[in-house]
């Protein structure tokens, strides 16, 4: 029920620039969400996240992958990060996250925006890639 305000907020997948698609959360969350347990805090704490893996995500996609080795994540204030494409289609990896303990992730920690990028095998928060708000796969 917390989530429901935060339904409508969009993630665009483009493919070099155009977009492909947009899914809103709550499109996220009927599409493949799942369940995981990461570490923060250097390994010291240990907290579930609700997301969509983005194997799932972008293996879904009608798009030829082969020759697009990265992966550019950009966020609410246009940075943006990057990824190799093996990393991110590495089976229950990364995960587009939106909830945390049970929480949307922008009423677990504000300045996380409502959707977040991590790599399960780092045991940091602070590698997360947060406010996402666009996938551009290169």
């Amino acid at each position: 029920m917390n989530m429901a305000k935060y339904d409508n907020d969009i993630i665009v997948i483009k493919g070099n620039g155009d977009e492909i698609k947009s899914y809103s959360i709550k499109e996220l969350k009927k599409k493949a969400g799942s369940k995981k347990e990461v570490y923060i805090n250097n390994g010291l704490e240990k907290v579930k996240i609700e997301g969509v893996s983005l194997e799932k995500l972008i293996g879904s996609l009608d798009f030829n992958l082969r020759e697009r080795p990265v992966i550019s994540i950009e966020d609410s204030d246009g940075n943006s990060n990057r990824f190799p494409m093996s990393i991110a289609l590495e089976v229950d990896r990364v995960y587009l996250v939106y909830k945390i303990d049970g929480e949307p992730i922008v009423e677990y920690n504000p300045s996380y925006g409502t959707l977040v990028v991590i790599d399960t095998t780092t045991k940091n928060a602070n590698s997360w890639i947060t406010n996402v708000k666009t996938l551009n796969i290169q």
